[in-house]
């Protein structure tokens, strides 16, 4: 099982500087907390890996 990254929306209008919205996962539905300094990628995989463990890291010998 594949996981989806979760979208990011950058602000509208070429002159204004909107406000660039948290990634949403995609399992529970929660905004995912990107802290200073890091991207939404790395912030996307620490929410999996605590809260969807089982999506990370799947079963023994499922799959393969």
């Amino acid at each position: 099982m594949t996981v989806k990254k979760a979208m990011v929306k950058k602000g509208a209008g070429t002159g204004t500087k909107g406000k660039v919205k948290s990634p949403k996962c995609r399992t529970c539905g929660k905004r995912i907390r990107v802290p200073k300094g890091w991207s939404g990628g790395p912030a996307v995989r620490r929410h999996y890996w605590r809260e969807h463990r089982s999506v990370m890291q799947p079963e023994k010998g499922a799959g393969r």
